[in-house]
């Protein structure tokens, strides 16, 4: 069996630990509220509930739940790729920051000047680096 060595970038060792907010369940009990008095607008809830649109697109796709969703989001990469110029397989879509940056470690084995996330939850201060 062969042992891999794994060293983190004194950047990614110096980046503040993410800490989850409470369930809502709990802050409502800390201040005394009822869980629907609260919006919690660090977990990107909408105070104003989803629009009907919404309701229509989730009632709409809820009638093909029966079939495996299309991993890849090849209509989401497709588009993404044609507003861009850019060629399709250079669009890589994953279900949050970390599993994109899982994915980036394996497939190159590196982090440093692979990617850059302008807007992220508690990734925000990781950027391209050198080291």
């Amino acid at each position: 069996m062969t042992e891999t060595t794994i060293t983190t970038p004194s950047w990614v060792q110096a980046l503040d630990k993410y800490v989850a907010s409470k369930p809502i369940e709990d802050v409502a009990a800390d201040l005394g509220l009822k869980p629907e008095e609260i919006i919690m607008l660090v977990a990107n809830e909408n105070p104003n509930g989803m629009s009907s649109k919404v309701k229509e697109a989730v009632a709409t796709a809820a009638l093909n739940l029966n079939r495996y969703p299309d991993a890849d989001a090849y209509h989401l990469q497709k588009a993404i790729a044609e507003k861009y110029g850019v060629p399709q397989d250079w669009v890589v879509i994953g279900s949050g920051s970390s599993e994109l940056l899982r994915f980036v470690r394996r497939y190159n084995g590196d982090l440093s000047a692979v990617f850059f996330l302008a807007v992220s939850d508690g990734c925000a201060s990781v950027r391209s680096r050198d080291d």
